[in-house]
């Protein structure tokens, strides 16, 4: 199919013949002139011949099942006029047996979509910089693809990452860990309880993220660190273990060349898809790594916090700072007049661990002389052998 024409001729046979079963199955999807190598696509669409005739065999046949064929996402403008769904992508010559297989029940479906279906075109993350200028394309959803980027927004998919269903059902009943704190130098094991609460066996594919919870850069809300595949008979239930490493917290940190897991708190997440996630527990995770190659002026106080041999250093140093601070704001106030001063530089004093080590000279003047703070670093990098 070169075109996208509708045959009303074939649309009418179509109808007529499904109106006079039980079920009507569409085999629906993208063809070469949509999709294919050498070329990028435009848009999400399916063949608008395609979208008519299920629409119209929905209308009279309400068990409409649609098998697709597709290399990627598509748009389903008809979703709420078919039964159910098989996404078959590209399954090759065996494709048709195995839809016949789940069709059928011989086989209960496990897979997940290892990709994030949108709504539409301007739902995907990378919508406002594809296809890009005349000789370049701009990749500036950066961390943000995929389910990282819906969640961030907090935009509803059409069919989220890792979403798949079966014709049995799963619960997830229980979550635990081996410690609940962590050196990055350690592992952590993660056990999770499933249990198939249908009535037939069923495979399923259970989901771990990572979610951290106080970190100091930028980083998406949670991400996958691991899955397994667990196959279990009507009632069963099963144990699925994880281990997880300092791989699974860190990022890569361009400072140090080298990837790195800072101290904090991070909850693990597990269930069947980035969405339906019900068993959660935190962990502790303490950082024994330095995140920077020398301190400097510019070496943030929540750096040095996360490090023990200058935690308590830093600990001091930014307390004092804050009360100078808190100090200033209320002189400020009561020779203004101005109460909402005293709330801002309170304000102001929330953000204080993000401040460089230079605000120990530079805020109102502490006092401290350029060379006795150019020793305070000097002695910082001592102690840390930097």
């Amino acid at each position: 199919m070169n075109q996208d024409v509708l045959d009303e001729a074939l649309i009418s046979e179509a109808v007529q013949l499904a109106a006079s079963k039980d079920v009507a199955i569409i085999f629906a999807g993208l063809p070469d002139s949509f999709e294919s190598e050498g070329f990028d696509r435009t848009h999400l669409n399916m063949p608008e011949s395609h979208c008519e005739l299920i629409r119209r065999v929905a209308e009279v046949q309400p068990n409409t099942i649609v098998v697709l064929s597709n290399g990627a996402p598509v748009v389903m403008p008809w979703l709420d006029s078919a039964k159910a769904v098989l996404e078959g992508y590209l399954g090759g010559q065996a494709g048709g047996g195995a839809a016949a297989d789940i069709l059928f029940g011989k086989v209960n479906p496990s897979g997940k979509l290892a990709e994030t279906f949108p709504v539409s075109l301007k739902q995907t993350p990378a919508y406002l910089n594809f296809p890009g200028g005349k000789s370049e394309v701009n990749y500036g959803e950066g961390l943000f693809v995929g389910y990282r980027y819906y969640e961030a927004k907090e935009e509803q998919p059409l069919f989220p990452f890792g979403h798949g269903l079966s014709y049995t059902s799963f619960a997830y009943e229980n979550i635990r860990l081996s410690k609940e704190i962590m050196r990055d130098s350690d592992t952590v094991e993660v056990i999770v309880t499933v249990r198939n609460t249908g009535d037939r066996v069923g495979k399923e594919i259970v989901q771990l993220y990572v979610q951290p919870l106080d970190s100091t850069i930028v980083r998406p809300v949670k991400e996958l660190k691991g899955f397994a595949k667990v196959e279990l008979q009507a009632g069963e239930s099963a144990e699925v273990s994880f281990t997880l490493d300092k791989r699974s917290f860190a990022y890569f940190n361009t400072e140090i060349h080298d990837w790195f897991a800072e101290t904090g708190s991070y909850d693990i997440v597990v269930g069947s898809s980035s969405v339906d996630t019900p068993l959660r527990e935190t962990l502790k995770v303490l950082s024994t790594m330095i995140p920077f190659r020398k301190v400097t002026r510019n070496t943030k106080f929540y750096e040095l916090l996360a490090i023990p041999e200058t935690a308590e250093f830093a600990e001091k140093a930014m307390n004092d700072s804050l009360e100078s601070i808190k100090h200033m704001g209320a002189l400020f106030a009561e020779s203004m007049g101005d109460g909402g001063l005293l709330l801002l530089f309170e304000e102001v004093a929330k953000w204080k661990k993000y401040d460089g080590l230079r605000s120990m000279i530079s805020f109102f003047g502490s006092g401290m002389s350029e060379a006795d703070f150019q020793k305070l670093i000097d002695d910082l990098n001592q102690k840390l052998g930097l």
